[in-house]
């Protein structure tokens, strides 16, 4: 097992392109089995084996190219994520822009288009589509110019999920999605209000076929059938049968595949009369995982299920989800850094209730007939259940929004629990003093780490937010929000900074990469909102104190901070929806920052002349903005170009940029430098700037 948590660090860190932090950790294995060097020829061949796996991932050219294959769809319910498989063992390429009428899951289909590797850049959070997307085993994207059905030929997966759907609407009425999401994992039939009670005491965990569910469901079967008198072979080829139709129906996720693998290593070592050890378990387990797609390790189905594992030991016991929820809840505080007081309370109750009522609910429900008075009473105890969480749900008293950066608690509490773990077990084939001071070693490291995030508080950030525009500026402990950028990236980096009020917030103008961030941050609060155009408030829905109409002529001050408004004139009377772009000079302890939205180049001349260090680069560094003549009168110390990959429209402009290296200090552009953390000494006149 440590062999195996080893091996993942270092593929996290390979892939992170990490090279010196990848040496380091292998220097220090090196030293660590010094004199066991079986297990490092064995982390090195896996290693070799990881490098054979990335290679064998990428056998098609980028370009226009034609393919065949099964259609398949990860909500085969709601018909949502196509994604195209090329034979049983090959490749899973994306598709965007699908449209074929009447294709289902499971069809053979052709489609053409320009095929594309599925970039990923790392940011503060390690996130990012392509990232996902990659953790699934998707390394390719095909964006469909043209598409046809070949043969009709719906899935097992498809045509079960959907007569099981019907069926449960028919018999259990509102309770019928969350049965069959208890059972397969399908969280899209769930309504929102339902998947948003089960977020709120962080029960999402019920809701993904588990290796939970999996030692509820075998045991409680297996147990049944002993029962029931049916011989041993009989017995487990039936429970082998219902664990591997699971993993079929849940779509072979990753948690499932987890506990369907550990069932089958417990089976074995009964079978060899060897004990059962659940961390070795694990470890060989995820090394397999590791090998086949590297990336997994990024997979928060991945962490989740291994970290529960690994803290629930050798099977469920009395109590066993109190070690469960301690492995696991520092990291669902990063996904959603809320702590609610009442979680562990309602997991305790609601996993020990659903490791009676799930094996039992699952046997009625899977009934080819519906028996009206087991229906009935399964249909009462969840409708209880749905009833009781809601009437918990308005206890407010005991949920608390974090504040600081959560990211260096989570390494140093995973370093305690991993060391406290380790110097309980046998240590006679690692040598307690060698144990000692890797783990005081990987303990230093981390606290590094950790200090280093505490940069993050009196900073200026300049996301790296895709083709979209984002920024944000935490001094003295305020929060100043220009622009949300256009998806999930502010929503998720203000999370991370553990902020959940923002101070003042500006939104540019109308488009949606300026303002489109916010459709993802509804749970987040606006003390004053300022805009041009009122008419975004149409387009998100956000919490907000105070509503300010603003233009040129306005200021307004915050703590140590001033905000000019320089454009647009009040009553501008313009269709174009750039020419409407707030442009701000925000100065903060003697730095100055000019955000300009997507100004022309006609509106820089009316602009009145101002000294800005920053420069936010107007319009992403098209040619329709950035003069020569203003931005030499400007002289920026830093411009910052906020462009993604592949711009639909060509920014940057390669003239904007040769105007800007040519007037400026230094240019920096998102899509090469990712995320931008700028800190600013009065003192020395100085900006010290790190990319994230």
């Amino acid at each position: 097992m440590i062999a195996a948590m080893i091996q993942y660090m270092l593929v996290y860190f390979l892939l992170r392109g990490e090279t010196g932090v990848f040496l380091v950790l292998l220097l220090g294995t090196g030293g660590l089995f010094a004199k066991k060097p079986g297990h490092l020829i064995m982390i090195l061949l896996i290693l070799l084996g990881v490098g054979l796996s990335l290679w064998l991932k990428f056998p098609l050219e980028e370009g226009w190219t034609a393919l065949e294959g099964d259609l398949h769809y990860l909500d085969p319910l709601g018909r949502e994520d196509p994604y195209l498989r090329e034979g049983a063992t090959g490749k899973k390429i994306m598709l965007e822009n699908f449209d074929i009428p009447g294709v289902d899951d499971g069809d053979r289909i052709r489609v053409t288009g320009q095929l594309r590797v599925n970039d990923v850049a790392f940011d503060f959070l390690s996130y990012d589509p392509g990232l996902h997307e990659r953790s699934k085993n998707f390394y390719y994207v095909l964006p469909v110019e043209e598409g046809n059905l070949l043969e009709s030929r719906r899935s097992l997966r498809a045509r079960v999920l959907g007569r099981l759907h019907e069926n449960f609407q028919t018999r259990f009425g509102q309770v019928g999605p969350l049965l069959l999401t208890l059972f397969f994992g399908t969280r899209e039939a769930l309504s929102g209000e339902t998947l948003d009670l089960f977020n709120h005491f962080g029960l999402t965990h019920l809701l993904v076929v588990s290796g939970l569910h999996v030692s509820i469901i075998a045991g409680s079967l297996s147990e049944g059938l002993r029962r029931m008198g049916v011989f041993y072979w009989l017995r487990k080829a039936l429970v082998v049968a219902l664990l591997l139709l699971l993993a079929l129906l849940s779509g072979f996720h990753v948690s499932v595949l987890r506990g369907v693998g550990q069932e089958l290593y417990r089976e074995l070592a009964t079978r060899l009369e060897a004990p059962y050890d659940a961390p070795t378990a694990l470890g060989v387990l995820g090394i397999l995982f590791v090998v086949h797609n590297p990336y997994v390790v990024y997979s928060l189905g991945f962490q989740l299920s291994f970290l529960a594992a690994l803290a629930l030991g050798d099977g469920i016991k009395a109590l066993g989800f109190v070690k469960v929820y301690t492995g696991i809840f520092p990291l669902l505080l990063v996904i959603e850094p809320v702590f609610n007081l009442l979680s562990l309370p309602v997991n305790l109750l609601l996993v020990g209730l659903m490791s009676l009522i799930l094996p039992l609910s699952l046997l009625v429900a899977l009934l080819p007939m519906p028996l009206m008075i087991f229906d009935g009473l399964v249909r009462t105890v969840y409708e209880g259940i749905l009833w009781g969480l809601e009437g918990l749900e308005g206890i407010t008293l005991g949920v608390l929004r974090l504040k600081t950066p959560i990211e260096p608690v989570l390494w140093l509490y995973y370093l305690a629990l991993f060391l406290k773990w380790l110097l309980g077990e046998s240590l006679e084939d690692l040598g307690r003093a060698r144990s000692i001071l890797y783990g005081l070693v990987l303990g230093l490291g981390l606290t590094v780490h950790g200090l280093f995030h505490q940069l993050t508080h009196d900073a200026l950030f300049f996301l790296d937010a895709g083709n979209a525009d984002g920024a944000l500026w935490r001094y003295d402990g305020r929060v100043v929000m220009m622009d949300a950028g256009q998806s999930y990236e502010m929503g998720r980096f203000l999370d991370y900074l553990g902020v959940g009020v923002i101070d003042v917030a500006w939104l540019s103008h109308g488009h949606l990469d300026h303002y489109g961030g916010l459709r993802h941050m509804t749970e987040k609060k606006i003390d004053i909102l300022l805009l041009e155009d009122p008419g975004i408030l149409k387009e998100v829905e956000i919490l907000y104190n105070q509503l300010v109409i603003t233009g040129a002529g306005d200021a307004f001050s915050l703590g140590e901070g001033r905000f000019e408004v320089l454009w647009p004139p009040k009553g501008l009377d313009v269709p174009d929806k750039n020419q409407h772009s707030l442009v701000v000079l925000a100065t903060c302890r003697g730095l100055g920052v000019l955000y300009t939205g997507d100004i022309l180049a006609d509106n820089e001349k009316a602009l009145p002349r101002v000294e800005a260090a920053v420069l936010k680069v107007p319009h992403h560094g098209s040619d329709t903005s950035s003069s020569e003549a203003w931005i030499q009168g400007l002289s920026p110390v830093i411009a910052v170009v906020s462009v993604g990959e592949d711009n639909p429209h060509g920014h940057p402009s390669p003239e904007v940029i040769k105007v800007l290296e040519t007037h400026g200090r230094r240019v920096f552009i998102t899509r090469d430098t990712g995320t931008i953390l700028m800190k600013f000494d009065p003192g020395k006149n100085r900006i010290r700037y790190k990319f994230l």
